[in-house]
């Protein structure tokens, strides 16, 4: 599913932990969560994010590469990230309608890239990113999705809480392809800065152009972070999806890995 993408911020070196992994779009494409420098100093705003960051995530339907950074421009922390998707053979998009998955279902589809920029706003233990995004599909050939998100982190001693919301806006650059929305919500108890687990949902609803139910994925299960070394972290997501069961009869969920410079 996507997390965290933004220009990553957080004060606590828990937010690496937790925050580094975490998180991820639901289903097809993922949030990046925020990410900490390796010396977090409270005095200092640049030097409480990472300026370069990469992640890649596998999920049950596609693989994910990230890259992505925050620099500062005149007092405003500003960060941007790309995304490249490839899909596996025969995997189900929820974020595409039965037509156009029925029409991929025999061949191998091409990737898609897509872009977003938006500023990292953080005050004390409460981060805000608004964002926008553009990306470009090769398999359908046409510009799209247009990506507005919004992603809300609070962290409070051993705890830690992501809200986030976004849109996929397909249908204005080709009629006929799904709009979605999707949400997440995270709740994760952290340790000692390296280890986290917690609750995590992920819902994705049609907007337009879709076929039966608007609901289409609903996974919840356990989500866990490990920081392996001090800039590395890998999480997992394991889940149930009652709303897509008819194509995911088994355990569904997300394999990430986070690196910071």
């Amino acid at each position: 599913m996507s997390a965290p993408t933004h220009g990553r911020g957080g004060r606590r070196a828990s937010h690496r932990t937790a925050g580094a992994a975490l998180a991820a779009g639901a289903c097809l494409c993922a949030w990046s969560a925020p990410a900490l420098a390796e010396s977090p100093n409270p005095n200092s705003r640049d030097a409480n994010y990472a300026d370069v960051w990469l992640r890649l995530d596998a999920e049950r339907a596609a693989a994910q590469a990230w890259v992505g950074g925050t620099q500062s421009w005149s007092g405003l922390d500003l960060g941007a990230n790309l995304v490249l998707t490839q899909w596996y053979p025969k995997a189900w998009d929820v974020l595409q309608n039965d037509a156009v998955n029925q029409a991929l279902a025999d061949q191998t589809r091409r990737p898609a890239v897509r872009a977003a920029v938006g500023p990292a706003l953080l005050f004390g233990s409460l981060f805000i990113q608004p964002e926008l995004g553009l990306g470009y599909d090769f398999e359908l050939e046409t510009i799209g999705p247009f990506v507005p998100r919004a992603t809300v982190i609070f962290e409070a001693a051993f705890v830690y809480l992501e809200l986030g919301a976004q849109f996929f806006f397909y249908s204005p650059f080709e009629s006929g392809l799904q709009d979605s929305l999707q949400t997440r919500a995270a709740l994760v108890a952290t340790w000692n800065s390296w280890l986290g687990l917690g609750l995590q949902n992920e819902l994705t609803f049609g907007l337009s152009n879709f076929d039966g139910a608007s609901l289409r994925s609903s996974p919840l299960g356990v989500v866990a972070t490990l920081q392996v070394a001090d800039p590395f972290t890998l999480g997992v997501f394991v889940a149930g999806d009652p709303a897509h069961a008819a194509r995911y009869h088994f355990p569904v969920g997300r394999l990430t890995a986070t690196y910071l410079f």
